[in-house]
């Protein structure tokens, strides 16, 4: 999934940061597929580096700059 594609689509609020919820809705209106609970977990804790429960746009930029985690 390419957070940072559809980024602003995903924010709902407009505030300028997704939630998991917000994440978890835009995924299921996209109808994209085999994404499950735990990849979704797995994507907050890889782009919130301030772990304040939300990804800014920054988060979200500076993310794809480092290398993505081994999935088990």
């Amino acid at each position: 999934m390419a957070l940072l594609e559809k980024f602003d689509r995903f924010d709902y609020n407009g505030n300028g940061k997704l939630t998991r919820r917000e994440i978890e809705q835009g995924v299921r209106e996209s109808d994209v597929q085999g994404v499950d609970s735990q990849e979704l977990d797995a994507a907050m804790k890889f782009y919130d580096v301030n772990k304040d429960g939300s990804i800014s746009r920054w988060e979200a930029e500076h993310a794809v700059t480092k290398p993505l985690p081994a999935h088990p």
